[in-house]
């Protein structure tokens, strides 16, 4: 990677490429023992690839105008994905599943081979973008912001069911604060989630209900606070 600066500082340009080969990779889950009782599981599921670059850039458009971008590119692969489920019902995923008859008290029943997806949590762009905009009154500034997220479609559990796979998804927030320009103390007001989109944050199964559950960001959400420092 490298870090630059140029026009006297005000523009910022950062740039890294990484690959890494990830072996001997665990993963916690909640799942079925071998007597098949819930527990709270570690399993060495095997290896994966992941490379990837990302660009990030602050630009001092004018003193007090800066506009910011921050673009990452990844490319994640379960090279070996390969987990043991105990006795009970067959295992709630989208994966290739094997079931061993002659397995015994102390082996799992169930093989489960979710090689060659993505990783999951691990969506293949996500753009950062923000804005910032400082106006003097007098002595204090009024400042005004707005940042916006977008994550391509990626999936949110290690199960790879369709179910726990969601579409590109937007995020934008936006903030006006006045105060005194040492942050000794100021007032804002601000939105979150201006578009309104309930996006999911997780998506789990249970291992003997075979059901899955789910969590979701919060609603938007407006409000005001100030702050002040001693």
């Amino acid at each position: 990677g490298m870090k630059n600066r140029f026009l006297d500082n005000r523009l910022q340009l950062n740039i890294e490429g990484f690959i890494w080969d990830y072996t001997n990779q665990q993963v916690n889950f909640v799942g079925l023992d071998i007597n098949g009782r819930t527990a709270n599981r570690t399993q060495n599921v095997g290896a994966s690839k992941i490379k990837g670059v990302e660009v990030e850039t602050r630009f001092l458009l004018t003193p007090t105008s800066l506009i910011s971008a921050d673009i990452q590119y990844l490319d994640a692969q379960q090279k070996v994905f390969t987990y043991s489920a105990g006795a009970g019902n067959p295992p709630l995923t989208g994966c290739a599943v094997s079931f061993n008859a002659a397995a015994t008290g102390t082996t799992p029943p169930y093989t489960i081979n979710c090689a060659g997806n993505d990783s999951y949590n691990s969506p293949r762009w996500t753009i950062n973008l923000a804005g910032q905009q400082t106006v003097p009154i007098g002595d204090h500034e009024l400042v005004l912001s707005i940042d916006t997220q977008y994550k391509s479609g990626r999936n949110l559990g290690f199960a790879y069911l369709p179910e726990q796979r969601i579409g590109s998804t937007w995020i934008t927030n936006a903030q006006v604060s006045f105060g005194s320009p040492d942050k000794g103390w100021s007032i804002a007001a601000y939105v979150r989630n201006i578009e309104g989109n309930r996006i999911q944050l997780f998506n789990s199964t249970h291992p003997t209900a075979l059901f899955l559950t789910a969590g979701q960001s919060a609603p938007r959400t407006y409000g005001v606070r100030g702050s002040f420092k001693f």
